[in-house]
């Protein structure tokens, strides 16, 4: 995740980054950084949540 970031970064520059991610990962999300930005959401019958990682 982390060399996600700073991929993302390099190319587009520091900005926030906004994900759809599986609601049982939030926590590992939380780790880089990431905070909720929805309430849980049901994708392909999976529990799902936007998630924002600030700039």
């Amino acid at each position: 995740m982390r060399e996600a970031v700073r991929a993302l970064h390099g190319l587009w520059g520091v900005q926030p980054i906004r994900i759809g991610a599986q609601a049982r990962l939030e926590a590992f999300y939380r780790q880089h950084g990431f905070e909720p930005a929805s309430e849980i959401y049901i994708e392909d019958g999976i529990d799902h949540i936007e998630m924002v990682r600030a700039a």
